[in-house]
């Protein structure tokens, strides 16, 4: 079951000024906020697990910090560290202590015994971060059933896949599947880190300034938060109480008007079964009324059109035999009409025939006709070229009568006298 967190309420953290510097280098002045396990393991053991190292090899530890070799050579170092605890420690006016000077401390002795601070915490130190590792690498089970649900945040870590932040991690939490086994397991480890960050605190500020204000906070915070669960369950029960109370009134009045609707429902099915027979019946009844109405009128109907017809055929045969009369003479009019007819067309057929050949001898010697007098035409043209043609040969050459006469011929005195 996931535990609602409360809005605006963070888990408490010690904020404490370090007197002194120790001589593994542990910082001095400056506020040192503590509610994280990698600000603490900073704090006592470096900023990674170099001093892990170090710490193991110092003590016969062999393996890397996360391996089973080296959580069996941390045992060991604890096991050493706590032994070497049992003999007494030099103190800083070079006196030799009790085997453990943390019980020994009271209010009147606490300057006595401030040499032993670094030590002491030093100590602490160790033990605690040996502790961790030791624990962690026991419960491996859990560790593999976290790796596996976790393993889609892992694998984007390791491509380097942006992923959305949830700063509320209720944000991430399904209502309808509170079951899941995800939420469970988010749940347990969020609770072991909370309750191992708790020890870790308190351990610390013991170590550090003999007191368990971390713890106090811690513990007054999980009761109010107890009692804020408490009230937000007395409050879901009013709240569950309330759609009861209005559901239970919904729930009525939806009975009372389903009870009505269901009378209704009976009443009109049973309308509607009687209707359907003495709805039938008086429809039959006024049908056979209107079948009986509807024979008589066809019946008078039929026998007025036989009267009617029986006229009309007599009338009509009346009218027969005087058309036929009519006809008749008709007929023999338009017989002599057509002899005539006929007698009158043969002649002109004969006529006609007459005439067009009448017409073929007129038109052939028509043609012959034209034909002669073309040819004269012809004729006529081609001796007038003909004559034109020898006339002018004559005018050229100077025959016939185009010959030019011959001169007389002239005496020589005749001519000197016409000279002078």
């Amino acid at each position: 079951m996931f535990i609602r967190k409360v809005p605006g309420r963070q888990r408490p953290t010690v904020r404490k000024k370090i007197e002194n510097v120790s001589s593994d280098g542990l910082p001095v002045g400056p506020e040192l906020p503590i509610g994280r396990i990698g600000k603490t393991q900073a704090l006592y053991a470096g900023e990674d697990e170099d001093r892990l190292g170090v710490f193991s090899h110092a003590h016969g530890c062999r393996g890397s910090p996360k391996s089973p070799d080296a959580a069996l050579g941390a045992r060991a170092a604890l096991m050493h560290l706590l032994g070497a605890r049992a003999a007494p420690m030099p103190t800083s006016n070079g006196r030799r202590a009790g085997p453990n000077p943390l019980h020994s401390i009271d209010g009147e002795n606490t300057s006595k015994h401030s040499g032993l601070h670094k030590e002491e915490s030093t100590f602490w130190l160790a033990t605690d971060f040996l502790l961790n590792i030791y624990l962690a690498e026991c419960n491996n089970q859990l560790r593999l059933i976290k790796t596996m649900a976790d393993m889609a945040i892992l694998r984007a870590k390791k491509y380097q896949i942006k992923s959305v932040e949830h700063r509320e991690d209720l944000t991430r939490i399904n209502t309808k599947d509170m079951g899941n086994m995800q939420y469970k397991l988010d749940k347990l480890v969020a609770d072991r880190i909370y309750f191992q960050e708790v020890l870790e605190e308190t351990y610390l500020e013991l170590a550090l300034y003999r007191c368990f204000s971390v713890l106090t906070s811690c513990n007054k915070e999980v009761e109010e938060q107890d009692l804020y669960r408490i009230c937000l369950a007395e409050e879901e029960g009013k709240n569950k109480l309330f759609d009861a109370a209005l559901n239970s009134e919904i729930i009525g009045r939806y009975i009372t008007n389903w009870q009505c609707a269901r009378t209704e429902q009976h009443t009109q099915t049973i309308n509607d079964t009687e209707s359907g027979p003495s709805t039938a019946i008086s429809y039959f009844r006024n049908r056979g009324d209107q079948e009986q109405r509807v024979h008589s009128e066809i019946d008078l109907l039929v026998n007025v059109f036989i009267n009617e017809t029986l006229a009309k055929v007599e009338s009509w045969m009346n009218k027969y035999d005087t058309d036929m009369e009519a006809i008749d003479l008709k007929i023999t009019i338009m017989k002599n009409k057509y002899q005539d007819e006929v007698a009158k067309r043969k002649s002109m057929e004969d006529d006609l025939a007459h005439h067009a050949d009448q017409m073929t001898l007129w038109n052939k010697f028509k043609d012959d006709r034209e034909r002669a007098r073309l040819y004269r035409k012809k004729m006529t043209e081609s001796a007038i070229i003909v004559q034109a043609w020898w006339r002018g040969l004559l005018v050229r050459l100077e025959l016939g009568p185009f010959r030019p006469k011959k001169k007389a011929p002239t005496r020589p005195d005749d001519k000197k006298g016409k000279k002078k």
